[in-house]
Parts: structure tokens; sequence; C-alpha cells
């Protein structure tokens, strides 16, 4: 047996040794054993510096990202998760090490880039009330285009801004008798029918285009989304489709492998998936 005025790491090790136990780190200066049962505390947080570099930094702007991954020089692979119609993610590890001398892989960047708040508004809207449109168009005025066409053309007519808020704002409902829906700043105001058909004293546009990047830092699109009114003996509102949805993000989720691509230095490897150490 080791002799008993040895400190407890020399006997714990020599005990190892003696069972054919292997070691590698038995020198670690912040690992100690304590009586109960020779568990082993790490110390790290009770030292002057901690034994090796490593956090997660987070951003939502991919300058940022590319100037910290290029300062930092150590990144060792870069994952990029295009699946999130929430978020489009990448994620750079500095720590993660290879098969022969593999890292603990917890020093990492993230670049998470949310949906914009346009696309996200107009997207949200689908089946809507006049009020809510009326709002809407009001809220991303610096953003929204109008268009009008004939039911046999393909032909758009550009329609102004001030025509097409007009007329979302004063919709006429025919039926056997009439009613007026009118909905202003500090008013809104309907009637009850029988049986509707809904139409405007003004003519309504039928597409309402959105100049917005899907998610921040992307390259601005043109959104498209289809109006159809809406009315039964109850209410009256909007359904507002956009055309080609699935695609437009599909399309910006390759943008963001490009753009992330570009940012990074070339020789860094980057994958498209999600990766858990």
């Amino acid at each position: 047996m080791p002799s008993t005025d040895k400190n407890v790491a020399q006997t714990v090790a020599e005990l190892a040794r003696q069972n054919d136990m292997q070691l590698k780190n038995n020198k670690a200066s912040s690992l100690v054993t304590v009586p109960e049962g020779y568990r082993l505390e790490d110390t790290e947080k009770h030292q002057e510096n901690r034994n090796r570099f490593r956090g997660r930094f987070n951003t939502k702007s991919s300058a940022a990202f590319a100037e910290y991954v290029a300062d930092r020089n150590t990144a060792d692979k870069c994952f990029i998760d295009n699946t999130n119609q929430d978020f489009l993610i990448c994620q750079a590890i500095f720590n993660l090490g290879d098969e022969e001398v593999a890292g603990h892989a917890d020093d990492t960047a993230l670049l998470k880039l949310p949906i914009t708040d346009e696309f996200k508004a107009l997207s949200n809207l689908g089946r809507t009330s006049q009020r809510n449109i009326v709002d809407f168009i009001q809220d991303y005025a610096h953003c929204l285009t109008f268009s009008d066409s004939d039911e046999d053309s393909d032909e758009l007519s550009d329609m102004s801004f001030s025509h097409a808020l007009k007329a979302f704002r004063s919709v006429t409902v025919k039926s056997a008798g009439e009613m007026t829906s009118n909905v202003g700043d500090l008013s809104s105001t309907k009637s009850a029918m029988e049986r509707i058909e809904a139409d405007s004293s003004i003519r309504l546009p039928r597409f309402i285009h959105m100049e917005t990047s899907l998610y921040e830092d992307l390259p601005k699109v043109k959104v498209t989304a289809r109006v159809a009114v809406i009315a039964d003996s109850d209410n009256l509102g909007f359904s507002l489709r956009i055309i080609g949805q699935t695609k437009q993000l599909n399309d910006a989720a390759d943008r963001f492998v490009e753009m992330v691509k570009a940012l990074l230095p070339s020789d860094l490897p980057i994958y498209v998936g999600t990766f858990t150490a």
C-alpha cells in the first residue's frame, strides 16, 4: 500500500496503476480528489485563468459572423441548417478536432437569420378582416405596390397606393338589398343582409406586391400575393395567398448557402446540414 503521508491525488494515481487503470491526465491542475468516494471536482472556476478558451458567439448579422470567424482564424468546420422556415442558421466550430484528436466542440459561433417582419406580416395574413388588411397596407406602405389585370389577360397594370387603400377601405356588398362596409381610421360600420356578392365602388387590386428580403441580410425579392374577397352573411373579409411561397423560401435558403460560402474563408469546410457533438 502507498504511504499515508502522500497527498490524495498521488494515492489515487498509485492505486490506479496497481490495478492496471490508465489515468491519461493525472497531473491536470484543475482536478482534485476529495474524500467522498474519491469524487473528482473541477476547480477551474476558482483559478485565475481557464484551462482553455471556449464560448459561444451568437449574432443575426452575417457581417459580424464573418468578421468573428476571420478574427479567430481557427474554425475547424461550418454547418448550415437551411431547413427551418423561421430561421436560417450557420454554426462555426473552433475546437471540433478530428477523428485522431477530437475536441470538445464547445467553442462556437452561431449566425441565425430571422425571417423579416415584412414577409412574416404578409404570410401571416391569410384570411383576414377588412380592418386588418387596411392596417397592414398602412403599416407596410414603404414596400408595397399594387396591380390589376383583366380576366382574359395576364398583363398587369399598376395601381396607385392611394387608389388601393381607398378600394380596401370601402367595399360594397350587393344582395337582394344592399350593404356597404366602410372602414376608416376612427370608425367602422356594417349592416346585415340576406344574400351577398362582394364588390367595391373603387376597383380592388388583384395583386399585392411586396419588395422585401425574406430573411435578414439576404437580397430583396418581389413577393406577390393574390387578393380574393370573402363575404358571407356575417362577415366581410379578404384572403391573401402568396404565389409560389414554397419556392420563394427554398430559393432564399439556397441564397443563404451561397452567401455564407462567399463570406467565409475558401479553405474552411462548409457542410449543409446540422451537427451535434
